[in-house]
């Protein structure tokens, strides 16, 4: 063959310098090795799966009992302060039942000197005013946005948590009921009372033990002439009726108050009993 001068001999069989590759025999796996591969990933698949549940299932348990122990501080301030409230309130139902009788006595006879200081001095030192015992949300705010309920895993505690928020919910509808019905009362009684006379400083005094206590300061209440507006029958019903309506919703306040703080005390111990919490 000769060379052709304008480029290189073409060579018929391309493949006669060049070397052969070959490729690797592929093994062929049987069944068994097959599933066995399956069963590891499986396996593998599966554990990583339970154990993530374990993590969750203890950080679940680990939450849960820090808010238990959380649920305990939120009910010892509540309870502390429901019964402050419950004297509080009894005190202003004790004082609404008097106030009521004297207003009603005043309708058929002229009230003596003493019912109308006692009629003045409970119009202004009970009948005004409202401070109700206000929850500690803390906790049961935080198990609603966690969905808490949901891995409370003893369903005794969480029912008795759920029976307590209802009772916190209905303490604070009524006492806004309260202070309407207060309001009302209040507006009634502007043509009953005369308020020129709430401005004397007597009023100051905290309340009618304190001034007995005091000479001068009772001999001034005893000179002050207390007079009501209106002797008229219809317009002292009218108020009485306002009262009557305002006590009857404070005394629904001071019932729930009082189961409300039973269930506080029962659910503290059963809290701390079941999580194994110390006590106080």
């Amino acid at each position: 063959m000769h060379a052709d001068p304008k480029g290189p001999a073409f060579d018929p069989n391309p493949f006669s310098a060049m070397d052969v590759h070959h490729h690797p025999q592929v093994e062929n796996k049987g069944f068994k090795e097959y599933f066995f591969e399956f069963l590891m990933i499986f396996l593998a698949v599966t554990l990583g799966f339970f154990a993530e549940n374990i993590r969750e299932n203890i950080a679940k348990h680990d939450r849960e009992r820090q808010l238990m122990d959380q649920m305990v501080e939120d009910l010892k301030r509540d309870t502390v302060d429901m019964h402050l409230h419950i004297h509080i309130t009894q005190t202003k139902v004790n004082a609404f039942d008097t106030l009521i009788g004297l207003i009603f006595k005043s309708r058929g006879e002229r009230s003596t000197d003493s019912d109308l200081q006692k009629m003045y001095y409970l119009y202004d030192r009970q009948s005004k005013g409202w401070g109700p015992h206000e929850p500690t949300t803390r906790t049961l705010n935080q198990l609603d946005k966690e969905n808490g309920f949901g891995f409370i895993r003893k369903k005794d505690i969480s029912d008795s948590i759920l029976a307590y928020k209802d009772l916190d919910e209905t303490s604070v509808l009524l006492s806004d009921r309260f202070r309407s019905r207060q309001e009302d009362a209040r507006i009634a009684s502007q043509d009953v009372f005369d308020y020129a006379l709430f401005a004397d400083s007597v009023f100051s005094v905290a309340s009618l033990g304190d001034f007995q206590k005091k000479v001068s300061s009772v001999e001034k209440f005893r000179k002050i002439k207390f007079e009501l507006l209106t002797r008229d029958s219809k317009t002292l019903s009218i108020y009485g009726a306002k009262l009557m309506d305002a006590i009857i919703v404070l005394n629904t306040y001071l019932r729930r108050l009082q189961s409300k703080d039973k269930c506080a005390l029962r659910l503290i111990n059963a809290i701390t009993e079941q999580y194994g919490l110390a006590r106080e």
